[in-house]
């Protein structure tokens, strides 16, 4: 499960970018044993990378989690564990770009 940083479910979330831009925030994961943080594109995603990151005290490096998943597993102590996601859009990213966040096995 997802929680903005009040700890209330984020079931859904919008966010319209220009092209050329970066926009970051930071949300709860409930992290369990075999589990990943991931992001799932649409048909159409084209031009733009979603990377997420733990937030920690030395800052970790930032996942393309499109392509590489990050496993929970280690987390799983850590309940919940805070992430920053960043998405990025490039100059030629036009149109509807979609993805969905998830967290599972």
């Amino acid at each position: 499960m997802i929680y903005d940083v009040n700890g209330q479910p984020l079931w859904n979330f919008v966010l319209a970018m220009p092209p050329d831009d970066t926009r970051s925030f930071e949300f709860d994961v409930l992290c369990t044993e075999g589990f990943e943080l991931s992001a799932i594109p649409s048909d159409s995603f084209a031009n733009i990378v979603v990377e997420a990151r733990p937030v920690e005290t030395v800052p970790a490096s930032w996942v393309d989690i499109v392509a590489s998943p990050i496993d929970l597993t280690s987390y799983a102590s850590t309940v919940p564990k805070r992430f920053e996601l960043r998405t990025t859009t490039e100059a030629d990213a036009f149109g509807r770009n979609m993805y969905a966040l998830r967290v599972g096995p």
